[in-house]
């Protein structure tokens, strides 16, 4: 029969294989046909007693020959062609049986075998718990006891691991203790010989890590720890909790900077390194809000572990800084977590430490990473110094006129900037109550009225020059792709845009000054870097928001209708918030004209001012806002009909937007 016969003959390809009086070649060719045959075998009657006698095979010669650490090495081929064969087997009920026998070999082999061989272990194990779901064993337990002594014995190694190694030259193969050359070895090794192939060129071999010394394996490690963890929870819960204090020394491990400098420093195993620790990391943010308050109490190790990899990850690894993100995100989001990073804020506000230098790590992971920054900011703003707050606004507030990045982005960075407005006039109306001294400042807090509102002005002007790029780009962009609504007694040109034309030609160089007295600083520089008021030093990155024509151009394309909606009413609603914010916001210090001795004198030394009134630098804003504000409201007369923009001619009374 046609199945049969693929059956005996996947049989004697297996015997073949397992044959010592064949050839290392024709083994292996057996084996390799084998592999690429099985799964046409699946359905066959006889697929049992195949499985049976592939299992048998392979866990008999596996057990009874030893690891090795050449690549070369017919027995290593071998080794790893019966690995590939476990890897062939079509999943199905005839393997059931076998499941957990061959995951208890594997399991096994993990701790023993080489680099290549473990990392076809590890694959083997995550697809069979996949498939087969079997029941918890004690293997679990003693594979992760393994991992714990190899995150351990890495840390006794890091002076070997980052040790400048020099190339390993020899006569012959048989010249070289492979075995020991193997406990110094933590990636894959190239060993040059003098012996001659047949084609008259040198022979080289590679040199395969101990799975306990592997950096690559200790990349993988963490996936199948994460899948012991979802699939055994109740058996092996305070196993994983003894991993937490292990990685939180282990994101810490770093070369020293001599070793960095060394001209023989191998960055290969750098990254190989770093690519582990991420790995390690997301791990942690698997397990995070369950193991909360232990992490809590390691939580200054974790910050310090995530800016060492922040500073030390190399630009050109964009994959790596991704994940550290993917991670970072997840970790962030523990409540008890977030307030421990308030004092590294500063740092990563550094585009340069956040991100890196690398042109392609810029261009990829700007979004991830200041949504990241956003959403950490957000949450612990209620604690942020007025220094920090401006140096927020400083960030996002070049991030709202950035075109380079998503439109998406840039409506976040509006968000974070109108939140801690809030936080701005808390502050200062904070700092008023509090008895101060003659300059006006709180000593204990920092905060001056004078600083809160020049924050509050600045968050004005941004919102100020963001309504003009969308009255003057966005809004006549989408404008031009709108079908007017023409009616017969609709006028020519409404006496709004009459006005308006009339505005913009009186205003017709795009030099409009958004800003008096002090306010040129927007336009040259950082937005705060030249702010010194009251006693508040700031220092950060200088910024270029410029006013020019092309502040925002259109080479990444037009807004949609919705987005630009969007970006319309968060304004409008962001610019009322800022304006009762200045307006409750205390304005100047008003020295007492008590006698002195009095009670009132006493009880108070000074107080604040808090009129409801505007100061004329703030009055020229806000009236430069009515001007755009007025334009953006025609927003609301483009509707979409049948998937097409449209423009109404009359205003609907019925509009709740227009209301």
């Amino acid at each position: 029969m046609k199945h049969s016969g693929i059956c005996a003959d996947l049989h004697l390809k297996l015997c073949a294989l397992f044959n010592e009086s064949l050839s290392l070649e024709e083994r292996l060719r057996s084996g390799q046909e084998l592999c690429e045959n099985l799964e046409s075998a699946a359905g066959e009657k006889e697929i049992h007693d195949l499985t049976h006698n592939v299992y048998e095979k392979i866990q008999k010669f596996m057990t009874s020959t030893e690891p090795q650490n050449l690549q070369e090495s017919s027995l290593q081929q071998l080794r790893r062609m019966c690995l590939e064969v476990f890897q062939k087997m079509p999943n199905g009920d005839h393997l059931r049986p076998y499941a957990r026998l061959i995951l208890a070999l594997l399991f096994k082999l993990v701790e023993v075998e080489n680099e290549e061989n473990v990392l076809l272990c590890v694959k083997l194990i995550i697809e069979l718990h996949k498939y087969y779901r079997p029941s918890f064993s004690l293997d679990v337990t003693s594979f992760l006891s393994f991992v714990r002594r190899v995150y351990r014995g890495l840390q006794h190694e890091i002076e070997n691991i980052f040790e400048p190694q020099c190339s390993l030259d020899v006569p012959s193969i048989i010249d070289l203790d492979v075995n020991t050359t193997a406990l110094k070895t933590f990636t894959i090794t190239m060993v040059y010989t003098q012996e001659q192939k047949d084609d008259g060129s040198m022979a080289t071999y590679h040199i395969l890590p101990k799975s306990c010394f592997s950096l690559k394996v200790m990349q993988e490690i963490p996936i199948l720890v994460v899948l012991m963890y979802q699939l055994f929870k109740q058996h092996i819960h305070q196993d994983v909790s003894e991993f937490i204090p292990i990685i939180m020394e282990f994101i810490n491990l770093k070369p020293s900077e001599a070793q960095k400098k060394n001209p023989g420093f191998n960055q290969d195993i750098f990254i190989d390194f770093m690519a582990a620790q991420v790995k390690t990391l997301s791990f942690l943010a698997y397990v995070i809000k369950i193991y909360q308050e232990l992490v809590e109490r390691y939580s200054d190790s974790l910050v310090q572990g995530m800016m060492n990899l922040l500073y030390n990850c190399p630009p050109s690894v964009t994959n790596m800084r991704k994940e550290f993100f993917i991670a970072a995100r997840h970790i962030l989001s523990a409540q008890q977590i977030r307030p421990k990073f308030l004092d590294v804020l500063d740092e990563l506000m550094n585009e340069d430490i956040l991100i890196g230098q690398g042109y392609t790590v810029r261009d990829s992971l700007r979004p991830l990473a200041y949504s990241t920054l956003a959403d950490l900011t957000h949450h612990i703003r209620g604690e942020l110094s007025l220094a920090k707050i401006a140096r927020a606004i400083d960030v996002y507030g070049r991030n709202l006129h950035d075109d380079t990045l998503p439109f998406s982005i840039q409506h976040m960075s509006l968000r974070l900037l109108l939140n801690l407005v809030e936080c701005v006039r808390q502050r200062a109306i904070a700092a008023s109550t509090t008895i101060c001294g003659v300059s006006g400042m709180d000593h204990t807090s920092g905060v001056s009225p004078g600083t809160a509102r020049h924050l509050l002005l600045l968050t004005l002007r941004l919102c100020v020059l963001k309504s003009r790029v969308v009255t003057e780009y966005y809004l006549p962009a989408l404008e031009a792709t709108c079908i007017p609504e023409m009616t017969d007694d609709q006028p020519t040109t409404s006496t709004k845009d009459r006005s308006y034309k009339q505005w913009v030609s009186s205003n017709a160089s795009y030099g409009v000054n958004l800003t008096s007295g002090n306010a040129e600083n927007l336009n040259r520089g950082s937005l705060t870097s030249r702010f010194s008021a009251d006693g508040l030093k700031l220092s950060v990155d200088s910024c270029n928001i410029s006013v020019t024509k092309t502040n925002e151009s259109h080479s990444k394309g037009h807004l949609s209708h919705l987005d630009l909606r969007a970006l319309v009413k968060a304004l409008m609603t962001g610019v009322r918030t800022i304006v009762t914010s200045l307006v409750l916001c205390p304005r100047e210090l008003v020295e007492s004209t008590a006698e002195p001795g009095s009670i009132a004198h006493t009880n108070k030394t000074a107080s604040f001012s808090s009129n409801r009134f505007l100061t004329p630098d703030e009055l020229v804003v806000l009236s430069e806002y009515f001007n755009y504000g007025m334009r953006m409201v025609d927003i609301v007369h483009v509707v979409v009909r049948d998937g097409k923009l449209y423009t109404r001619s009359h205003s609907s009374a019925k509009s709740p937007d227009e209301r």
